[in-house]
């Protein structure tokens, strides 16, 4: 079965580097590096799983957060994975509260990544079904 992942990260070659590794293991993959391409995406498309970096911009205008704020306003089971490298306890009880499942530190190996990913996938998949 393939799944398709949204990958919401500001930097091009950690997005292109995501898709390619994810794109390698069986997955679609959608890119966004904004708040706003990703908000267009999740209007035209169901994803399995989001994965968003928390610092989107250097203005500051929108960050990860507002993603998973986003994303769970349209598609409340869609499980959520922010990737840091700026995690404290605060940042991961914000993302928490707001709705992401899980909170990566960078740099991550992207195996680890697809690691948490499918564990994500999965637990929303059973979830669904019980």
């Amino acid at each position: 079965m393939s799944f398709h992942a949204l990958v919401v990260e500001d930097h091009l070659a950690t997005r292109l580097a995501m898709r390619e590794y994810f794109e390698a293991t069986g997955f679609r993959v959608d890119l966004a590096g904004t708040l706003i391409e990703a908000i267009d995406l999740l209007d035209r498309q169901d994803y399995a799983i989001v994965l968003a970096d928390l610092r989107l911009n250097p203005d500051g205008q929108a960050d990860g957060l507002d993603v998973v704020s986003a994303v769970r306003q349209r598609h409340p089971q869609v499980p959520i994975l922010l990737v840091t490298a700026l995690a404290t306890p605060q940042v991961e009880a914000e993302a928490l509260r707001r709705g992401a499942n899980a909170v990566l530190t960078k740099p991550r190996p992207l195996p680890e990544v697809l690691e948490v990913s499918m564990d994500l996938i999965r637990r929303s998949e059973t979830q669904a079904a019980g």
